[in-house]
């Protein structure tokens, strides 16, 4: 895929190997994430992720945090980056579910960018709250490219989270 077209991926969360994985597989190499700004607070990590011109979110402050992300975004997406997020906001334990947050749908209808969503079983094998890591084949599943264009950022949240949920149902039948 050429670099210029816009795409914002919407995976299901993902641990750090799982992010690894993404980047230097799905995505070009030049390219925007979701990162929580509780994660500036290590004096060196923090000053190496802030360099690394990332969306940031602050999740304590729910309604500028939102306005926020989508400056970012638009941004981001102005500049040629792809944009990954992760609208659980969180690693959850294999087989749960906890609700997408939407201001990835929001943001991609607002920008009229392409939406493509990413399904993997790697939280089954680098569990949440887990240093361990077991091994195991790790399945991602890219689905179908979604068009925002003439679509309602809920109808964009709708078609990405139910695209991402049945297939974690069909690539890991087991955690469900």
């Amino acid at each position: 895929m050429p670099f210029r077209i816009s795409r914002l991926s919407s995976s299901a969360n993902i641990n750090p190997l799982g992010k690894r994985l993404l980047i230097s597989t799905c995505s070009p190499k030049i390219f925007a994430m979701s990162l929580s700004v509780s994660c500036y607070g290590s004096l060196f990590f923090g000053w190496v992720m802030g360099l690394l011109n990332m969306i940031h979110i602050n999740r304590s402050a729910k309604e500028s945090s939102a306005i926020s992300v989508t400056n970012q975004g638009k941004a981001r997406l102005k500049a040629g980056k792809w944009i990954i997020l992760f609208p659980e906001g969180t690693r959850t334990p294999v087989g749960s579910h906890k609700p997408y947050r939407k201001g990835g749908a929001r943001l991609a209808g607002l920008t009229q960018a392409t939406v493509l969503p990413v399904a993997h079983n790697a939280g089954r094998y680098w569990p949440r709250n887990s240093f361990l890591k077991y091994p195991g084949l790790i399945t991602v599943s890219i689905g179908p490219a979604i068009a925002s264009s003439g679509k309602s950022g809920d109808q964009l949240h709708t078609e990405v989270e139910s695209w991402i949920e049945g297939e974690m149902r069909r690539i890991d039948p087991k955690a469900y």
